[in-house]
């Protein structure tokens, strides 16, 4: 090797990653990281450059108001970088837990419902290297105070313990939107009347800690397609008159979607609606108004500028100056107004008169159209009809969903339906059948 490496020693409680390597220093090589011997270490990535060094190369060192530039904090890696992503990870999950509580009121118990959730979770990092036992948080809850880590009888710390024993994969390593999912799980066993949708919605405005918000609503996409199901069928979104049989029938009354989507779909603000800002990409920006765009650079400070520590360029920062913002107020609780926008929406009900099948006279039972006849099944957006549209956006939106994957979820469910209805009458022809044989052979 050349003698113009520089090693390193390994942190104390760290070695060679290889099995049996005894190698107590280190050194990086077109970065990549190498034990004294050449084993190549994994889980490792040079995500910063020593700023002195880079700051000599450029000829001149990098000033902020007179004084010298402070040095670059230490880039963890390996195990110790494991550590401190679970302990800010935890650290996420508690803050999370602490606006669902004390921000929308929920009950106290969730949090130890979700504490228990993030040690089974734990558990599954650990198990495959013989660990013994769940990860717990402290006895008042998850540790604020210490970025998340607990600690057991002898105050060590557990993630510290279990990390020292073996590196985790990443591909193993627990996903920021597991955060929410862990969050939601807690609502579920707790049967509180919470949808995935709302709570990706307080990730997106930034009410709840959280910078990126992803659909995981699968159970929840199944259910709001039964619930679309079941709207096309009572409530159908063309214009075509289907007849009940007599008062009992649900379908005597039908919702008029043009009142409906009046009432319903909230007019197009003239910048970005909260929550939006997330979903903007480069293609979006041509067509922005001057208003949604002050709106999107707002949230872009808000969310990813720190004026404490700037992750751009001091000279870039010079040349466009960073006005303060004022912090986002938190949106009321809207409960009053969906409940009167339903009540509008029932008053504008259309009364549908029965007719019975002995009524009919001499018309031909086929010109009569019936509830759940005629039905209409949608492969894609773009054959969805104005009405049905403005249904589906409402309905994605409550589950967490894109407009595009609830249609087709939709469709699926539709067909599932009508294979398994298919199957039971060839199942009762079957039966039928048997017994027509079994009775002439009697």
């Amino acid at each position: 090797m050349s003698s113009n490496i520089e090693y390193h020693k390994f942190p104390r409680h760290e070695s060679c990653a290889e099995q049996g390597c005894r190698s107590r220093r280190w050194y990086i090589e077109d970065g990549r990281k190498f034990c004294q011997r050449g084993h190549e270490q994994t889980g490792f990535t040079q995500t910063q450059q020593d700023e002195e060094d880079w700051d000599i190369k450029q000829g001149k060192t990098a000033r902020r108001k007179g004084e010298e530039k402070e040095q670059a904090q230490t880039v963890l890696s390996g195990r110790e970088a494991t550590e401190m992503f679970l302990q800010c990870y935890q650290l996420i999950v508690w803050k999370q837990c602490f606006f669902l509580v004390n921000g929308k009121g929920f009950p106290k118990e969730l949090e130890t419902i979700v504490r228990d959730l993030w040690g089974l979770r734990l558990a599954i990092l650990h198990r495959n290297q013989g660990d013994a036992g769940l990860e717990r948080f402290s006895s008042t809850g998850f540790s604020s105070t210490s970025g998340g880590e607990t600690t057991d009888s002898d105050g060590k710390s557990l993630i510290s313990s279990r990390s020292r024993r073996a590196e985790i994969g990443r591909e193993h390593m627990p996903k920021l939107i597991e955060t929410l999912a862990l969050c939601y799980l807690g609502t579920l066993l707790l049967r509180l009347p919470t949808s995935m949708g709302e709570m990706l919605n307080w990730a997106a405005r930034d009410e709840m800690v959280y910078a990126r918000a992803f659909n995981i609503s699968y159970p929840e996409i199944q259910l709001i397609s039964l619930v679309v199901v079941a709207t096309k069928l009572s409530h159908p979104f063309d214009d075509i008159v289907r007849v009940p049989e007599n008062e009992s029938d649900p379908t005597t009354v039908k919702v008029d979607w043009r009142k409906w989507r009046e009432i319903m779909v909230d007019k197009s603000p003239e910048g970005l609606r909260r929550g939006d800002e997330i979903h903007v990409d480069d293609t979006d920006v041509a067509s922005m108004t001057e208003k949604q765009i002050d709106d999107y650079l707002g949230w872009y400070q808000r969310t990813w500028i720190d004026s404490a520590e700037p992750r751009m360029p001091l000279e870039i920062l010079e040349h466009f100056p960073i006005q303060d913002l004022s912090p986002q107020p938190t949106e009321k609780d809207d409960h009053d107004e969906r409940a009167e926008r339903l009540k509008q929406v029932q008053r504008n009900l259309i009364i549908q008169i029965p007719l019975a099948v002995q009524d009919e006279g001499g018309r031909d039972p086929e010109t009569v159209a019936r509830p759940g006849q005629l039905y209409r099944r949608y492969r894609n957006t773009g054959e969805l009809p104005d009405n049905a549209k403005a249904f589906y956006k409402l309905a994605a939106s409550e589950a967490g969903t894109s407009l595009e994957r609830l249609t087709h979820a939709v469709f699926q469910t539709e067909v599932m339906i009508e294979n398994w209805i298919l199957s039971e009458r060839k199942r009762r022809l079957r039966e039928e059948g048997y017994m027509a044989l079994r009775n002439a052979g009697g």
